[in-house]
């Protein structure tokens, strides 16, 4: 672990901002976000990469590994600007403010792609999943790779909203490589890491189902999905 890293270890629950659960953050451990970084590093290799929601700070300690250049699409200030004064000095980071419910009426954030590789670990409804997914699949080169967080839990819900993610990776130039289980765990509550790549592009995004607008758990089911979450 270089110096840099090392740092963003230590400092990492003083600098990640407490989950705003209005925007469905969740708490994870300094090692899950490690881990995923490490993965990503390793399998998407160097090149230009988007970051789609990062209240993780992910980006910061995949910037720590040297040769890759971010796009970060965030709504959160807070995040914002802990990127901002935590990214490596110089670090080729962009960050694109954005709610991506815009996409109920076809706005969508302006990023420069193509782009070799996306993560994104997206709110856990249907909904959440794939206008998240679907953000970064636009502008996704073919051949790349996609980094997805989805839940792991023991429930219908959860599987349930993990299997539309798979469906709706199927239905738009998608080809699922791997499913890690329990890669990562936030607040209590396993995540698998979907991997994919992107093996053609579309002419128009096929949602699998009607959108209903609606985007984060509260709206799904009208209460916060995993009571474990903190507050």
């Amino acid at each position: 672990m270089n110096p840099y890293l090392s740092a963003l270890t230590r400092k990492f629950h003083a600098i990640k901002p407490k989950p705003d659960r209005r925007l469905e953050q969740y708490a994870i451990d300094v090692t899950g976000v490690l881990r995923r970084a490490r993965l990503v590093a390793g399998e998407a290799g160097p090149g230009r990469g988007l970051v789609v929601g990062d209240d993780d700070l992910f980006s910061l300690f995949l910037l720590g590994f040297e040769g890759r250049a971010l796009t970060v699409i965030e709504r959160d200030r807070r995040i914002i600007e802990a990127l901002e004064e935590h990214a490596p000095e110089g670090a080729p980071l962009t960050i694109v403010e954005a709610d991506l419910r815009g996409a109920y009426d076809d706005r969508w954030p302006e990023v420069e792609g193509p782009f070799d590789f996306f993560v994104t670990s997206p709110p856990y409804t249907p909904e959440g999943m794939t206008i998240f997914v679907a953000t970064a699949l636009r502008s996704l080169r073919v051949g790349g790779l996609g980094f997805i967080a989805a839940p792991h839990d023991a429930s219908a819900r959860a599987d349930e909203v993990t299997l539309h993610t798979q469906r709706f990776l199927l239905a738009n130039g998608g080809l699922i490589e791997r499913v890690i289980p329990a890669f990562s765990v936030e607040e209590g509550l396993p995540a698998y890491q979907i991997v994919v790549r992107k093996l053609r592009d579309v002419d128009a995004i096929d949602w699998v189902r009607p959108l209903t607008r609606r985007f984060y758990e509260y709206e799904e089911w009208s209460e916060d999905a995993y009571e474990h979450q903190i507050e």
